[in-house]
């Protein structure tokens, strides 16, 4: 059965004829009038949308009238005018701040070509069978689900389509993108299978690494509902409350780099000009553009919502999401022992460009052989290496020629393959050669008998100190360089473990 459609917010008072109508009237008049004449109880009307005739008058009784009295600051109207060429906009705050009730006040002014995805969109799954498609489907959704807010019951959750609907609403192109980036999150393959191979009439089911989706676990059927009403281009607008239900941190940060990234958005999502996210997830913050988080409050009974203004107020969002424990944030993703400051400026250029995604922490022993310093100072701080997670994650990088302490770095808990000794003796000689040259005039092969580990490193009458060599050949360094087998041997490393 179509329902009728609450137009907006305002009543009317039926005049005797019932041709002919007062208002409109906010509730606020509305109760006001009624306190001065009791006898307009019965005939308060409001409009409504009927899918038969159109605009037309229902009568409500006045103990009916759905009373809705929080407040929104901004105004709901604001906010959307706002956000309107943003791409992303993530609300995050306290249970019952008032997130969810934004995204729902919001899908109530978009129209049916916002997706309001609601927490309750967990369905069982089995096959998919062929049906034919209904063109007005989406439509009715949204009408079903503007009723329940019509009449005030905003805190209702609506599932509103079945996985097998949502995944056979999709043309074949669809399916075939939703498979394809499903399965990256997951580090499966998935595909479309039918039940009886030699029947053509035999309904399909999805696919995982050789099991059907319906013996999957709820948090894969969550990832395929979410994925599969992103990937409708019937929707221009995705609201989606929660979308870390069900998903692992892993997935969690890949699935936000997809909807956030611009150019993993357009590669799958390109009809949707934008995204709206309520989290209680820290790994669904947008890190691509700060001011696109919202900070949600409840001040009595008005919704108080504002954006991140600095990275002081971003990482103070992350520390509270996490449960203000701090030792989980706010932490390198790794940390290289190195002995001196010509190390230091190469190194952080070169991890700069080869780890760009990771924030690698540089500790400077200060002096040959002060490695093992340093890592005694590490281990002290993290109450013993053996037992730290942070252990495949701490490097030490020294010259050969003092390799005799790494006996007692590795009792101090460092990996032994996370100790790299340049064989060379001295960084410079791992700068690529073509900067060296370019720096003293020369060609590569000029530097075949030059001390580049020397106090004062003379070719052709020039000298340069080590530290004003490195000034000069870091700014040089690109991605493109040729690092040679050890340097490129530890990049790997450092690469494999803040993976």
């Amino acid at each position: 059965m179509l329902r009728r459609e609450r137009i907006q917010n305002e009543y009317f008072f039926g005049e005797g004829d019932g041709q002919t109508f007062r208002g409109p009237f906010t509730i606020e008049q509305v109760d006001k009038m009624i306190r001065a004449d009791e006898s307009l109880e019965e005939k308060i009307v409001r409009q409504v949308r009927d899918p038969g005739f159109g605009v037309v008058y229902e009568a409500i009784r006045y103990s009916n009238i759905p009373r809705f009295d929080v407040m929104f600051d901004p105004p709901i109207e604001g906010i959307i005018s706002m956000r309107s060429q943003a791409l992303t906009t993530v609300f995050s705050g306290p249970n019952n701040s008032g997130k969810s009730l934004i995204l729902k006040h919001f899908f109530a002014q978009l129209g049916p070509r916002a997706n309001l995805l609601t927490c309750n969109r967990f369905s069982q799954f089995d096959v998919i069978n062929s049906r034919a498609s209904d063109p007005n489907e989406r439509r009715l959704l949204y009408e079903n689900m503007a009723g329940f807010q019509s009449h005030g019951r905003y805190h209702e959750d609506v599932n509103s389509r079945q996985l097998d609907q949502i995944i056979s609403g999709l043309n074949d192109e669809k399916q075939d993108a939703l498979f394809d980036l499903a399965g990256r999150l997951l580090g499966s393959i998935v595909s479309l299978k039918k039940t009886e191979e030699n029947n053509r009439m035999s309904p399909w089911y999805v696919d995982i690494d050789g099991q059907s989706l319906k013996y999957s676990s709820s948090g894969t059927r969550l990832l395929f509902t979410l994925l599969g009403n992103l990937f409708d281009d019937y929707y221009q607008v995705a609201l989606i409350d929660e979308p870390e239900i069900g998903l692992s941190p892993r997935i969690q940060t890949a699935l936000a780099r997809a909807l956030y990234d611009q150019n993993t958005r357009l590669a799958y999502f390109p009809h949707l000009k934008q995204i709206f996210v309520v989290t209680h997830s820290h790994l669904f913050l947008d890190r691509y553009a700060l001011s696109n988080n919202f900070i949600v409050e409840k001040m009595g009974r008005t919704v108080k919502s504002r954006a991140i203004s600095s990275v002081a107020e971003f990482h103070e969002l992350q520390f509270g999401m996490l449960g203000n424990d701090f030792e989980h944030i706010f932490m390198p993703a790794a940390l290289v022992v190195i002995e001196g400051p010509c190390d230091t400026a190469f190194l952080a250029r070169v991890l700069t460009l080869h780890v760009p995604d990771r924030r690698v922490s540089l500790v400077v022993a200060h002096g040959d052989g002060g490695a093992e310093a340093r890592v005694r100072t590490l281990s002290e701080g993290f109450g013993g290496l053996q037992s730290s997670p942070y252990r495949p994650r701490i490097f030490v990088v020294f010259d050969a020629k003092h390799s005799a302490k790494k006996p007692s770095i590795l009792r101090q808990g460092v990996i032994d393959e996370n100790i790299i000794e340049w064989t060379m003796n001295g960084i410079e000689w791992y700068y690529p050669k073509e900067h060296v040259a370019a720096i003293f005039k020369c060609t590569a092969s000029d530097l075949a008998d030059v001390n580049l580990s020397a106090d004062k490193i003379t070719v052709n009458a020039m000298s340069l100190s080590k530290m004003e060599l490195s000034r000069l050949v870091v700014p040089r360094v690109t991605i493109d360089d040729d690092l040679g087998p050890e340097l490129t041997s530890f990049l790997h490393k450092v690469r494999s473990a803040t993976a």
